[in-house]
């Protein structure tokens, strides 16, 4: 209020702030925003008044400090604004006023991290980097088990293949549980969730067979025949969990301006891990399976180093800044309460 002959801008926003809360501590917070001769008799200064009691400023200040305040006056009415106005050169003057954009303090954990840079700089981030690169590897275990398990099973005394039908069958039915995935990431993590897909890889192997028996119809140590159905739904989970943290983890770090690019190049670099998966075939065909499952068991287990190394960890880096930004919002509102201000 310029009451007291007060030039434009010499009137802080914490200046009201402080001297508005002192003034009306006994009938609510207000306070008041300094508004040039010219504003005012353009009706630039509109309040409006809620029941009677309630005040909203929404005005430009014009000055050499050109800023954007909102300040909504509860409890208090038209008096406490005055007596607030009425002390007001008796405040401090000196101390900018902080622009309210920058109150909310919890949002920007939010964002994601690599978020509003360019696909160039996106794509050489060390994130994308290890996550094409984990996908990539990953699919080498994931192809040969696709391309191998009918024979594998015939090995193991599937003449009639209803086994092979079964693992069809369970790949299919498989689909219904992809949502699952999402609502794993969401709730528990990527890093968890990618590291369950990673143990459902080893899991299948191991049950394929690795290595031992060489008596009956079991001769690769893993379980009997009609046990391989266990086989079929830990790979099928891992193989839906496996493709849904790759495309949710390029979102999640990445955000979606360039989603399509960096989602097409993991898919092409991936491609190439799909011609390796043919030696290691004929290795099986021609010298047994053990050893072609048990790399792709080792292949499965170094690959925790980078969901459970790196992305678990990450995640428990972001909780806690966002953690520590939830606690520093939470400080704000506090303080400015303090002077009788509910910021919007």
């Amino acid at each position: 209020r310029d009451e007291d002959g007060m030039e434009d801008g010499e009137c802080t926003w914490h200046a009201h702030a402080r001297a508005g809360a002192e003034a009306t501590k006994n009938v609510g917070a207000v306070a008041d925003v300094c508004l040039s001769p010219a504003k005012k008799r353009n009706g630039r200064y509109k309040p409006t008044p809620a029941e009677g009691r309630d005040l909203v400023l929404d005005s430009e200040i014009t000055s050499k400090r050109v800023t954007e305040v909102r300040v909504v006056a509860v409890k208090g009415g038209m008096e406490g604004a005055e007596e607030g106005g009425e002390t007001c050169a008796a405040a401090d003057a000196s101390e900018p006023p902080p622009p309210p954009s920058k109150v909310s303090v919890a949002a920007a954990p939010n964002r994601a991290p690599h978020e509003g840079k360019t696909a160039r700089a996106q794509l050489m981030s060390l994130d994308f980097i290890f996550l094409a690169s984990w996908f990539t590897v990953m699919l080498l275990p994931n192809n040969f088990f696709i391309i191998s398990i009918g024979d594998q099973l015939e090995d193991m005394g599937d003449d009639d293949r209803s086994m092979t039908t079964g693992f069809t069958l369970v790949w299919v039915l498989s689909t219904l549980v992809s949502p699952i995935a999402g609502l794993s990431a969401d709730f528990i993590g990527r890093g968890p969730t990618m590291t369950f897909s990673m143990g459902c890889y080893v899991a299948s192997f191991a049950l394929l067979g690795v290595g031992g028996g060489n008596s009956g119809g079991n001769r690769f140590g893993g379980v009997p025949l009609k046990a391989q159905w266990i086989t079929f739904v830990a790979f099928n989970v891992g193989r839906n969990w496996l493709f849904s943290m790759y495309f949710i983890s390029v979102g999640r770090l990445f955000g979606f301006a360039h989603y399509g690019t960096l989602a097409g190049v993991g898919l092409l670099m991936s491609a190439m891990a799909t011609p390796l998966a043919v030696p290691m075939l004929r290795h099986g065909v021609d010298n047994g399976w053990a050893q072609s499952n048990a790399a792709c068991v080792a292949i499965s287990a170094a690959c925790v180093c980078f969901t459970a190394g790196w992305t678990w960890r990450r995640e428990a880096r972001e909780l806690q800044a966002r953690t520590g930004a939830e606690a520093g919002q939470a400080h704000a509102r506090e303080r400015y309460t303090e002077v009788g201000l509910m910021i919007p």
